[in-house]
C-alpha cells in the first residue's frame, strides 16, 4: 500500500500531529513517531482533499490531529 503525504497533496490543510512531542495525552513522546508527517491512502487523500474544497468555500478548514507513524508504515 502506497502512502502520500497529505501535507504534500493539500498544503493548506491544518496539522496538530502531537505524537512526536512530549505535548500529547501522555506526556512523552510516542514510540515510532519520529516526524509531524500526516500520511494517508489515495483514497483518504482524495477524500480529505474534496471536504477541505467545501470547508474553504464556507470558511473552514480540516484539521488533522492523527496520522499513521513514519516508522510503522511498511
Amino acid at each position: 500500500m502506497k502512502l502520500l503525504n497529505i501535507q504534500k497533496e493539500i498544503p493548506d490543510i491544518l496539522l496538530d500531529i502531537r505524537y512526536c512531542t512530549t505535548y500529547n495525552f501522555i506526556g512523552e513522546i510516542i514510540d515510532g513517531y519520529i516526524d509531524p508527517v500526516a500520511l494517508g491512502t489515495k483514497r483518504i487523500g482524495e477524500a480529505i482533499k474534496s471536504n477541505q474544497f467545501k470547508g474553504k468555500t464556507n470558511g473552514i478548514s480540516i484539521k488533522d490531529m492523527g496520522c499513521l507513524s513514519t516508522a510503522k508504515c511498511p
